[in-house]
């Protein structure tokens, strides 16, 4: 969401969760950021969520929300809320970064709650304090590619272009970094970000 700093306004941030659907638009009026546009709706109680009705009810909103509250242009950045990913750490040992990927999902196959060969997958290898054989600590996000297409067609049906989507750990951490850990004496600094949603609490912790 940040790589575009330079022009008057980012693209709409969208946070579609189980229950609120939420959107807001930063500015840059040369000095710095500021809110340029911001929107809620919660999800009906009869609708669960997931559901066909739900993806309806998600365009509706989304669609509605980016008329309604006057937020600037078409292009999105959103992440898959929490439920729809399957986070999961495992040691590896040390190897090439292009053969990790084969070997973690060799590791992780089994543990999935969805078909493997449905899955999206992404690792990131962690720095190891204290590993012993050469071993290194692996971050591994992984997603089923329907939910994934669920949430693009939302987008679409809105009339919306997705410019990215991520997942809620990196969110949260790009959010940090750009925000809050800009200073070169803040950079090794280790915090607990913390994201208080309506079901659940989401934490990460990084340096």
């Amino acid at each position: 969401m940040f790589g575009g700093l330079t022009k008057k306004v980012c693209p709409i941030g969208v946070d579609l969760g189980s229950s609120y659907l939420r959107m807001a638009q930063l500015g840059s009026n040369g000095k710095g950021l500021y809110l340029y546009a911001i929107g809620c709706d919660r999800k009906p109680d009869d609708i669960e969520s997931g559901s066909a009705d739900w993806q309806r009810w998600a365009a509706k909103a989304t669609r509605k929300l980016a008329k309604q509250c006057e937020f600037k242009g078409k292009r999105i950045v959103t992440a898959l809320p929490s439920q729809d990913v399957f986070i999961d750490e495992v040691r590896m040992p040390r190897m090439n970064e292009d053969k990790m990927g084969e070997a973690v999902m060799s590791k992780v196959r089994q543990r999935l709650p969805f078909d493997a060969s449905d899955a999206m997958i992404k690792h990131v290898t962690a720095e190891s304090v204290g590993s012993k054989n050469g071993e290194v600590d692996v971050l591994v996000m992984a997603a089923a590619r329907l939910k994934v297409d669920r949430h693009l067609a939302i987008y679409e049906k809105a009339g919306l272009e997705v410019q990215g989507i991520s997942v809620w750990p990196f969110a949260m951490t790009n959010s940090f970094v750009e925000f809050f850990s800009r200073r070169r004496d803040e950079q090794d600094k280790v915090a607990m970000l913390m994201d208080v949603a309506t079901a659940n609490t989401n934490i990460v912790i990084c340096r």
